[in-house]
């Protein structure tokens, strides 16, 4: 008997973004002063958040500076991120513009506005610093909650939990305080009470943990780490589905152009993908395109072969816009057929799991996503960085003296040495030499020769190209025109579609009774009228709209003329611990191409075409696999145990 692909897991797993590695159910503690959607626990449901540690042992130690608070049940009613917080009676916004709303971190939002030049990342940075060195006047609560006679943390074997309340000013806490002493605690009951309700949805008993600046709570990431913004579209999920599984594929108006010849189309997107069996499908999404509402996302062919052609391929919508920026440096277009084929080729637990990536993905990998202190950046918006704006706006040289060909830097005031042997080189030789150099050694060289100084400002385009492939934001658009838009998929989170397709409906309904309007009195032109209201709709709701996540779907560019590119390579090398979304899209780039390079190997063993079909039997393929995994495990068993003897 043949082995199966890999055997079903007895425990639940989690499904994770195929491309970069890195989980969907990404948590975030919010900060005092931030609204109560700045806060989801592990899953993004709308009503969650992480529970404090009054209710469980404290994973954060007592100087972290955390604070808890009390979830009223209005604010049950918060979806993640809705820029309209109404429902937050306790939060005050200072404007009603969903920019700012957006901004849960607005004093460092204005810095960066108002500061200009290269010091705006220089203000986060004091600001931190100054949050850091507050004192602190925390008070043990441990008395009130020794009063309470059913408090369940009493027994002799059990810790009492440590919570504690930082002395911020009443302004800044806001709905951050503590309850009063004569407040009834009750315990997690085992099971729901009289009153039909368990304590988890009680709201005089449902506490949030608020984090310190010491926070090392694992449930989700610490809002001093990151903030929400940069964390827009982590729990975020999108499939490529095969066509075969909807016989009557029809193409739809925002299908993208694989999406028209290849055999694989793109569902739509879901918030909410639950840890499962493996016979459970998932997620639920929006909109149902070609009629799938629910794909099986898969990273592993966990079943036998009859549902091999029924799994789909998830990945957060943003990876699947950095695959395409690799595959069209590589080849000049964007091949799906490779990422498919790589997918497919590898959907074995043994190889998937292997697959070389960032260490702090697999630090954090698990049936539960670990947020671990200082790996935040791996939730990070890659597309939609919002200190990197600032950036770039500063490396712009609008003054009329400016030029690319200018020197980058004035020389350093180095003697005249005779022992200088680049001093006897034509400059064009001279530059040839540096272009094989790296950054590293070319800042060293400036330090000891004066030729050095004579580098062009353009010069240091070519190096950012060549040292930061990933930084698209000075690619050329002239060559690259479909670099000017991010598909509207990379902007939009579940949310956002669900709204955009009510939209939809209502528009919908609209040209309908317009329509029968006209026919009753004007039938003759009645056809005629729905054509071009239709054609009119479509361009509205499917055209390069300002939806989501981002204001504008467009990518930011440089212009080449106006570019000091040595400021722009200075300016991101002292920022780069602030860039974390930058520092993410390095990440998922170098992944992208090391498929790539893996489909090219399978390029060469005959297992796929150069368009990227397979050229095996997949079930055949997985089988074999299975067998040679199997294989490789035993004999190392057994040589394990022979050294044992």
């Amino acid at each position: 008997m043949s082995p199966t692909y890999s055997r079903s897991p007895r425990r639940a797993y989690a499904v994770v973004c195929n491309i970069c590695g890195v989980g969907f159910h990404i948590g975030r503690i919010r900060v005092p002063g931030e609204p109560h959607n700045a806060a989801w626990r592990r899953g993004h449901l709308p009503t969650s958040w992480a529970d404090s540690y009054v209710v469980g042992p404290s994973s954060c130690p007592r100087d972290a500076g955390c604070v808890f608070t009390v979830r009223d049940e209005s604010s049950r009613r918060d979806l993640p991120l809705d820029p309209d917080d109404t429902d937050d009676e306790d939060y005050s916004p200072e404007s009603d513009t969903e920019e700012e709303l957006l901004d849960c971190d607005s004093d460092i939002a204005s810095d960066v506005e108002n500061a200009g030049g290269v010091h705006v990342e220089d203000l986060v940075t004091n600001n931190q610093k100054e949050t850091l060195d507050r004192e602190y006047l925390r008070h043990f609560w441990s008395p009130v909650f020794s009063e309470c006679p059913d408090w369940p943390f009493k027994s002799s074997h059990r810790v009492l939990p440590q919570a504690w309340y930082t002395d911020y000013s009443r302004e800044a806490l806001g709905y951050l305080k503590p309850p009063a002493r004569d407040h009834k605690y009750r315990p997690y009951p085992t099971e729901p009470d009289k009153h039909g309700y368990d304590l988890e949805f009680d709201p005089t008993q449902s506490w949030e943990h608020i984090a310190g600046p010491g926070c090392q709570n694992e449930e989700a990431y610490s809002g001093h780490e990151i903030t929400a913004e940069e964390m827009q579209g982590c729990h975020t999920v999108q499939c490529l589905v095969r066509k075969s599984l909807n016989r009557e594929y029809t193409p739809l108006p925002d299908d993208e152009d694989f999406e028209k010849d290849g055999e694989f189309f793109l569902s739509g997107l879901g918030d909410q993908l639950p840890v499962r069996k493996a016979n459970r499908h998932g997620p639920y999404v929006t909109p149902s395109r070609h009629g799938v509402t629910e794909p099986w996302a898969a990273n592993v062919f966990w079943n036998t072969d009859q549902y091999v052609e029924n799994f789909a391929l998830p990945f957060h919508p943003y990876c699947f816009e950095v695959y395409k920026c690799v595959a069209l440096r590589a080849d000049g277009h964007v091949n799906i057929r490779t990422l498919t084929a790589w997918w497919s080729l590898g959907a074995l637990d043994s190889v998937f799991k292997t697959f070389p990536r960032d260490p702090n993905v697999h630090r954090c990998a698990g049936a539960q996503w670990r947020h671990i202190e200082g790996t935040a950046y791996l939730a990070a918006n890659p597309l939609f960085i919002p200190r990197l704006k600032s950036v770039l706006e500063s490396a712009i040289d609008d003054s009329p003296h400016f030029s690319p060909h200018q020197r980058a830097f004035a020389p350093l005031g180095l003697g005249i040495s005779t022992n200088d042997p680049f001093t006897h080189l034509p400059m064009e030789i001279f530059f040839e030499i540096l272009r094989y150099l790296p950054s590293k050694d070319l800042a060293s060289l400036r330090f000891v020769t004066r030729s050095a100084s004579q580098l062009p400002i353009s010069f240091f385009r070519e190096l950012l190209r060549r040292e930061l492939p990933w930084l698209w934001e000075i690619w050329p658009l002239d060559r690259n025109p479909a670099l000017t838009q991010y598909a509207k998929w990379a902007t939009l989170t579940e949310h956002d579609a669900i709204i955009q397709e009510k939209k939809e409906r209502l528009e919908t309904v609209k040209v309908e009774d317009y329509v029968e309007t006209v026919r009753q009195e004007l039938p003759e032109i009645a056809n005629e009228v729905r054509k071009n209201l239709e054609m009119d709709l479509l361009h509205t709701l499917h055209g390069d709209t300002d939806l989501g996540i981002n204001d504008a779907g467009q990518r930011c560019s440089l212009p080449a003329n106006r570019t000091d590119y040595f400021r722009l390579y200075t300016l991101i090398t002292r920022h780069w611990e602030e860039l974390r979304g930058l520092r993410n899209r390095r990440r998922i780039w170098e992944d992208c191409e090391k498929i790539l390079a893996l489909v090219e190997r399978y390029r060469e063993m005959g297992v796929v075409n150069d368009r990227g079909d397979l050229l095996v039997d997949l079930r055949e393929w997985l089988r074999e696999q299975t067998r040679l995994a199997v294989e490789r495990r035993n004999k190392s068993r057994k040589e394990s145990a022979t050294g044992h003897l």
